[in-house]
């Protein structure tokens, strides 16, 4: 699948030692079963990634556990075999409302109180609902194994399901809903299923119908709850740095006396055989052209799986996969994409395309399914198979590299089908053949089994009618009905991290800058670094040069091609990219560890050798302007470029150009541009490397050395963002007619950047501000009390240069106005009162608690070293991060505060189908 088949999908997802917290051995008195439950099992299976065990609860519960020792974190997932799938009519979305619906409380955990936990313990969490599965995730310190454990436990039978809160959350989920309506991917995502489905539930799209999430009972969510929410519905999967016997007593201390469910038998409409090619077209204002294409194809479980990934790799996969080729290669798109769905029933293989500026709908089509034909009429090459092979390998390499990833594989799979096909399907990909190929997309692909979608917006089409709005709920009833346990924090959470290695820099005899970090039981190695060229370099005339230049670095070299390239990489299955900002250009990557010494060469080539030929810019160029334009199509693409533009003067890097005048700009650029910008400001002493994996950097120095060794000096410019004070506040409203949804910025310049001594002074505060849209002021405000929004946050941008202070919050254009009033009321307060001892206690907890989960993992590692260098922070800053964070006082948090945010210079951008009042 590509990148952006995989973004799309997932958007559209929605022991302890030393310490012991209020809900530690605690189970719900009323769910319990009698005497503790006995196991069945455990069982220890030997798979290619190491042994796993699995063991089931005598309530029925399924449990599969893997050690992962490579860095002191865990990832805990509580998965429930019912999605949008087991709706009933009339109540869609109601596996995604409830999803929301268990955040709010449970008769151990009081309101907002999981969320806090969590985030004070510096967890990432969330959850998701897809067709079939509802699934809880939890990535923290392995230090507090039990915190996770008990709040699933709650979870799982001790809900409150409030309908005050339901009512307040319905709101917010129909903010979720509205954002969805304006983008034209998920729109077309629901439309095709729609058509392509006509008895299977599939046919509705997870988030549910507006009606339905505005109007189900309280009173029904409460029985789908009961129903569908019982261990022997569940598969429970802990992966990390945990000894197995430990952790098989507390999940059975807390698990083991909850009751299982007796009515959990569905009955599912199987869809009947597609008869002949369905079609729909959806037509809007703006400027996405789109299509969508879909085939029904077996469940998961199905033979054929194996076969139709390697398929959906062909297709797709990157720039040598046969699609990009024939469509984004000719312009006729700006990009691709194809996704297979893993379903337990039977689902669709999508093919999806954006159209290209001037291309035409009709050609574009029939390209595809000329693609779509030819596979199933000719073999594919013996090289091309292997790619697809070695690329399948390597994903589930990149997966299983931290814990997250595997918990959530093993959790799906597990739910779908059998949890051990995530470590057999490598093995099952490596046995396709060419014949096998053929055959399914023979049997596939054919016109009878197609349904196609077209997405045409001109700038004239039609503009969609704004459905009624209920208005948004409170659940301040619901609010006085829980008052939350106290909360304890570990003490562990203030420990310095313990790295098992330490980095190694090294700066070469030509002034390249090489930060290694060895880690001797990967499998993969991650690339992170920068140049010190962005857009800051960038002349008045010709904004996005520096970009331009990051992106034509890997479109042709002095030793390959872009195809040549695009394939030496594709063979290693590795990952490179480089792209520019208005500070610097990043280079990130990753491999197997085993094609380093083949990557390498590839790397130099990239950075120092470019050709930068006319005929790849102006494709580029192309696929660049139609991307401007179908951003256009977003809200938030409005008023992010408004804000700037009240709040940066022209000429300012961190200001925005009006659309027009960007795709100006980037038609102007030529190849020569491009040439003069890389030979002036890419070189070896502005540029810093970062490896961090399976490596030696004894051994990759000399190599790096002789690599680079021919590479011409810089002119180094310094850089400088010009500091810019706050200007007279204004009130702007940009006029969006043909959208659903509101994005509002407010926010003004201010003088922080990374290096300031304020730095955490003013990032504690702003977490406590408006860090999460769970727990911070703004969040347990405008979301969880009022129900108004489905995200809001509050930063600022703090780089070498200083971006502004911003407040982001997105609402259903009736509440507007409701909104900014609740806004400015909780920033007066916060402002007024300041931020209390325990908030600056639970922030700094959460910041030092997050240390080891953000360094898990080879990338994380790697880029928190590319940002230590790039910002000068020294070596020991890991082993100082802990000192900085607590060494902040409350004094501090509150002065800066007040000095950072200034209400009356505050900007206010309102962007979307919103009317001023006089």
């Amino acid at each position: 699948m590509s990148r952006r088949a995989l973004t799309l999908a997932l958007s559209l997802l929605a022991g302890l030692t030393t310490a012991t917290p209020a809900f530690a051995g605690h189970a719900p008195a009323d769910a319990r079963v009698g005497p503790r439950a006995a196991l069945a099992g455990p069982r220890v299976v030997a798979t290619a990634q190491g042994p796993v065990t699995t063991l089931k609860l005598a309530n029925g519960l399924t449990v599969i556990l893997k050690e992962n020792h490579a860095a002191p974190v865990v990832t805990w997932v509580v998965a429930y075999k019912v999605g949008s799938r087991e709706e009933p009519r009339g109540a869609t979305g109601s596996a995604h409302l409830l999803e929301h619906m268990l955040f709010k409380g449970t008769k151990t955990f009081g309101k907002g109180q999981i969320a806090q936990l969590l985030t004070r313990n510096g967890a990432g969490f969330n959850a998701s609902t897809w067709y079939d599965m509802t699934n809880y995730y939890e990535t923290y310190a392995a230090d507090r194994l039990e915190l996770g454990l008990a709040i699933e436990a709650s979870r799982m039978r001790d809900a409150l399901i409030l309908d005050g809160e339901r009512r307040a959350e319905m709101s917010v989920v129909r903010n979720e809903l509205e954002q969805g309506e304006t983008n034209p991917d998920e729109l077309l995502w629901e439309e095709l299923g729609a058509a392509a489905y006509k008895a299977h539930p599939y046919h509705h799209p997870v988030i549910g119908f507006r009606w339905d999430v505005e109007t189900v009972p309280t009173s029904q969510l409460k029985a789908f709850y009961d129903r569908f929410y019982r261990p022997n519905n569940a598969i429970a999967v802990l992966v990390g740095d945990f000894k197995t016997p430990e952790a098989i007593r507390l999940i059975t201390r807390h698990f083991g006396g909850l009751a299982p469910g007796t009515d959990l038998a569905q009955r599912i409409t199987p869809e009947p055989p597609q008869l002949a090619e369905r079609r729909f077209t959806v037509r809007r204002r703006g400027e996405t052209r789109a299509a969508q294409l879909g085939f029904h194809v077996p469940a998961a479980g199905h033979p054929d799986l194996p076969a139709l990934l390697v398929l959906d790799s062909i297709l797709s996969a990157g720039v040598t996969s046969r699609l990009h080729q024939a469509l984004v290669e000719t312009s006729l798109a700006t990009d691709v994409w194809s996704f297979v769905g893993l379903n337990r029933d039977p689902s669709l293989l999508r093919v999806g395309l954006t159209l290209g500026d001037t291309a035409e709908p009709a050609k574009a089509e029939q390209v595809v399914l000329d693609e779509l034909a030819r596979l199933a009429r000719e073999d594919v090459s013996p090289s091309e198979l292997q790619r697809a092979k070695h690329r399948a390998e390597a994903e589930i390499v990149y997966e299983n590299e931290g814990t997250e990833g595997m918990a959530q594989r093993l959790a799906y799979f597990g739910v779908v089908d059998r949890w051990e096909r995530a470590f057999w399907l490598p093995d099952q990909v490596k046995r396709v053949g060419a014949a096998d190929l053929r055959r399914v997309a023979g049997r596939y692909l054919g016109a009878d089994n197609r349904t196609l979608g077209w997405y045409l917006a001109t700038p004239e089409g039609p503009v969609p009618q704004a459905p009624a709005n209920l208005g948004a709920g409170t659940a301040t009833a619901a609010k006085a009905k829980v008052q939350p346990a106290p909360w304890q924090p570990y003490e562990q959470a203030s420990k310095p991290l313990a790295l098992a290695t330490r980095p190694i820099r090294r700066v070469l005899p030509n002034g390249l800058t090489v930060l290694v970090l060895e880690n001797p039981g990967s499998r993969t190695v991650a690339v992170d670094g920068f140049v010190r060229a962005g857009g800051f370099l960038d002349a008045p005339t010709q904004r996005g040069l520096a970009e331009a230049t990051a992106a034509m670095l890997d479109q042709g070299s002095a030793g390959h091609d872009k195809l040549a390239l695009a394939s030496a990489l594709a063979d290693l299955a590795a990952e490179l990219d480089v792209t520019a900002d208005a500070e610097s250009t990043r280079v990130t990557g990753k491999l197997l560890a085993r094609d380093l010494d083949a990557l390498l060469p590839l790397l130099a080539e990239v950075l120092t050798q470019p050709t930068f030929p006319p005929s790849e810019l102006a494709k580029l160029k192309a696929r660049w302007v139609a991307r401007i334009k179908q951003a256009e199509d977003e809200a938030a693409t409005h008023a992010t470029r408004a804000f700037t533009q009240a709040i940066f003067p022209v000429g300012h890097p961190y200001r925005e150009l009006p659309a027009q005048a960007a795709i100006a700009q980037v038609e102007s650029l030529t190849s020569d541009d491009l040439r003069a910008f890389h030979r002036r400001h890419y070189g070896p002493n502005a540029t810093a490397l970062v490896f961090a994996g399976n490596l030696r950097a004894a051994t990759l120095m000399p190599k790096l050395e002789r690599l680079f060794a021919g590479w011409a000096q810089a002119s180094r410019t310094p850089l400088a963002i010009p500091l810019v004070a706050p200007n007279p506040a204004r009130r702007q409203v940009v006029s969006l007619p043909d959208k659903t949804n509101v994005a509002i910025r407010i926010g003004h310049a201010q003088p922080i950047t990374r290096k300031h001594p304020d730095f955490f002074a003013a990032s504690l505060a702003l977490d406590v501000l408006g860090g999460d849209t769970w727990t911070s002021r703004l969040g347990a405000k405008l979301r969880d009390e009022m129900g108004l929004t489905y995200g809001t946050y509050a930063w600022i941008e703090a780089a070498q240069g200083a971006g502004p202070f911003t407040v982001s919050i997105d609402v259903n254009p009736a509440n507007v106005d409701t909104a900014l009033t609740a806004y400015r009321a909780e920033l007066a307060r916060f402002l007024r009162a300041g931020v209390t001892a325990q908030e600056l206690a639970f922030a700094k907890s959460s910041f030092v608690g997050s240390q080891a989960r953000h360094l898990a993992t080879n990338e994380g590692a790697a880029r928190s070293l590319a940002r230590i260098e790039q910002f000068d922070l020294g070596l020991d800053y890991w082993q100082r991060y802990r000192g900085l964070v607590e060494g902040v006082s409350l004094a501090q948090v509150n002065a800066v505060a007040r000095r950072l945010i200034d209400p009356v210079r505050a900007h206010t951008v309102i962007a979307g189908p919103y009317v001023e009042k006089p």
